[in-house]
């Protein structure tokens, strides 16, 4: 079993967040099912909200505006940053979804 973890500094031109930001672990085996991809793709989009949340000082829609967008583009950093295909997949459903709901 092999475990790989990406380093903050890494993602911080991506995203665009501080020296703080987020350094994920995920075991490659947690990616051989879909099942797994999809575990992991949650486990990375709770760590970006988390990582996200209060890293703009701005007040209401405009934080929140601005929180989702530090969480969706540091998801896509490290989702791209894995280099998993099925990950990927998750991904791009998952932003599909969003998506159709907004309209």
């Amino acid at each position: 079993m092999f475990m790989r973890m990406l380093p903050a500094a890494a993602l911080l031109s991506v995203a665009a967040l501080p020296a703080e930001a987020m350094v994920f672990h995920y075991k490659t085996s947690d990616l051989a099912t879909p099942a797994g991809a999809e575990a992991v793709f949650t486990r990375i989009s709770d760590r970006a909200v988390m990582s996200c949340s209060g890293f703009n000082n701005e007040r209401g829609l405009w934080r929140r505006e601005a929180n989702r967008e530090c969480a969706a583009d540091l998801v896509a950093a490290v989702v791209a940053k894995i280099g998993d295909s099925g990950l990927d997949a998750v991904h791009a459903q998952r932003r599909e979804e969003v998506l159709l709901s907004s309209r």
